[in-house]
């Protein structure tokens, strides 16, 4: 996180369901300096990404997505088969110039489908045929 060795770092972990059913597995490092009273909070009543843009919003990000699998632990959590592959996104958050957060989502693969429609100008065609 581009912090001196040794130095606090916060963690937390969440499953996060729709429906009783196990969508999401949520692993969150996060820069005490950024949010010192992040392990104080409730997150039963907002989020962790909830309560980090309100006290200090994004300047930049970083996402990297892969499918991969993940350690039984995880697959338990999730309730998934251990043949199901997983989606896992990778983001990295920057507020100024400081590391905010690194964080690793993790998504049954059965349970979602990524895409997305975007309009194309004319000066941008050439990019996408």
């Amino acid at each position: 996180m581009g912090m001196p060795s040794g130095s606090p770092v916060f963690h937390s972990i969440l499953v996060h369901k729709d429906r009783g059913v196990p969508i999401q597995y949520a692993e969150r490092f996060v820069n005490p300096v950024v949010a010192p009273e992040f392990l104080q909070q409730n997150f039963d009543r907002m989020t962790p990404s909830e309560y980090l843009l309100r006290i200090a919003p994004v300047t930049e990000a970083e996402h990297v997505v892969e499918a991969a699998p993940v350690e039984s632990r995880i697959r338990k959590l999730l309730q998934m088969p251990s043949h199901e592959p997983c989606l896992i996104l990778h983001r990295t958050t920057w507020v100024a110039t400081a590391v905010a957060t690194r964080n690793r989502f993790v998504y049954p693969g059965s349970r979602f489908r990524i895409g997305s429609r975007f309009r194309v100008t004319p000066e941008d065609a050439h990019c996408v045929i």
